[in-house]
């Protein structure tokens, strides 16, 4: 997920992988048919390195809402949309899964009063990314500090 102003960009990064070396291609955000966003499709050429990533400036939309944006590479007249999830445990045989690459845009009209923020995260969530796209100073706490009452 990405969070956007009204009508503002941001930097979206993009991890490429490529199967042989020396790969050119370009990637892009594909913008929605319904041309809901401002700005222009981030276009980025890709030539000479295997693995990477790569910095695009997403659009936000004109007012609030959220919309789906799709990754898209081309390399040699060929088109690719997916992204790569490799599953390998000693028990199983590896897999290879590879589904419509699609990032969560969000565009809200934020007033963020704090500028810097203590967060105890929780299993798995992405709030102190969130936190830090709204423009916070995120430092993230333990929950190993004295605990009240006890000398430190």
């Amino acid at each position: 997920m990405q969070l956007f102003a009204p009508n503002g960009t941001r930097p979206v990064v993009v991890e490429i992988s490529a199967a042989r070396a020396e790969t050119a291609g370009r990637v892009r955000l594909d913008l929605p048919a319904d041309g809901g966003r401002a700005g222009q499709p981030a276009v980025s050429p890709r030539e000479g390195r295997r693995d990477g990533a790569l910095h695009l400036r997403g659009h936000g939309l004109r007012q609030s809402g959220t919309e789906s944006l799709g990754v898209h590479a081309e390399v040699n007249g060929a088109s690719w949309k997916t992204q790569r999830f490799v599953i390998d445990y000693a028990h199983i045989p590896r897999q290879l899964l590879q589904s419509t690459e699609r990032l969560r845009a969000v565009t809200l009209d934020l007033k963020v009063g704090a500028r810097r923020v203590g967060y105890l995260p929780g299993s798995g969530d992405a709030v102190a990314d969130c936190l830090a796209q709204m423009g916070c100073e995120v430092t993230t706490l333990t929950g190993r500090g004295p605990h009240p009452g006890k000398a430190a």
